[in-house]
């Protein structure tokens, strides 16, 4: 069976490749490549990034093909939250890349899920950055299939910027512009879910509104030391690449984040945060409430980091 989803997800990355301008597909050479790279490739079982995607997804399979790509099938990852499982695939997958934790190793990276009839394969290369890369996504199903549906809908909201045909579409409207050529093309999105989902593990319910990301730690956290830290970390790290992110075509809609956690064991809240981005690029911060005492010593190191 893992033999046949890697087959499968060469398949969809080889096809993914092929030049937009190409105006027919040889489908025999493409699945002869496939087996070709399937037949070639190792699954992982250690190393520092096998380490973290498995902790991170319980249940991946990461496949190296000695070319210096590699694979996350996200099949059979099941994460206990309020998402569905089509959804984590991205969200997963934003969270690896957001960490960057692949480059040390690989020039490519792809992610595949399978769901009843539904295979989709998201292809990310000439990453340089959180802010300069190339996806392609690759998704179909059965008539009707809301789960196909679904996975392209919200990979536009999170990958419209990055995607290899708004990227093409951009780059022939910037030479149209240089030469006063009329030339309709799409318009950039907001960069909102990438920020988030490549900055937060997806324990997170979060909403943008009123000019402010709105997030809430939906997972179980006590007052511990290791929470603490975690929490802060993370929320540190959005802070740091939101002027980064805010760069890219499209920009961020919100200015604010507000966070907020509640003590599993309480109605309390462990943490409440809200920091605006000023105009300097700093952030000043209007709320900052810790409660505590373990919590507190998790969050006063990880800010002093």
């Amino acid at each position: 069976m893992k033999r046949k989803i890697i087959g499968l997800i060469c398949l969809c990355s080889l096809i993914s490749a092929v030049p937009t301008s190409a105006s027919s597909i040889d489908m025999d050479k493409i699945e002869q490549e496939a087996n070709e790279r399937s037949e070639n490739s190792t699954i992982l079982t250690s190393g520092d990034f096998y380490d973290y995607v498995s902790t991170l997804c319980p249940g991946a399979i990461i496949t190296d093909y000695h070319d210096k790509t590699v694979s996350v099938d996200l099949t059979d990852v099941k994460i206990d939250n309020m998402y569905s499982d089509s959804f984590n695939f991205l969200w997963l997958a934003c969270r690896i890349l957001g960490t960057q934790k692949f480059l040390s190793d690989y020039i490519e990276i792809s992610f595949s899920y399978m769901e009843g009839d539904t295979i989709a394969s998201l292809r990310i290369y000439d990453y340089e950055g959180i802010d300069n890369f190339t996806s392609n996504m690759m998704c179909f199903g059965s008539k009707d299939d809301s789960i196909a549906s679904s996975i392209n809908l919200n990979y536009d909201k999170i990958f419209h910027n990055f995607d290899r045909a708004s990227k093409s579409d951009q780059a022939y409207n910037d030479i149209a512009q240089k030469y006063g050529v009329p030339y309709s093309s799409s318009q950039a999105q907001n960069n909102d879910y990438w920020w988030l989902m490549s900055s937060y593990d997806p324990y997170v319910i979060f909403s943008f509104k009123n000019n402010k990301a709105i997030i809430n730690y939906s997972r179980e956290l006590s007052d511990t030391y290791d929470d603490g830290y975690d929490v802060c970390k993370e929320v540190k790290n959005s802070t740091r690449r939101y002027s980064v992110v805010k760069s890219i075509s499209g920009g961020l809609s919100f200015d604010t984040i507000d966070v907020v956690c509640f003590d599993e064991n309480s109605t309390k809240h462990l943490f409440d945060f809200s920091s605006t981005f000023q105009s300097d690029s700093t952030w000043k911060n209007s709320v900052v409430n810790v409660q505590g005492e373990e919590f507190k010593k998790g969050v006063q190191v990880a800010n002093e980091e």
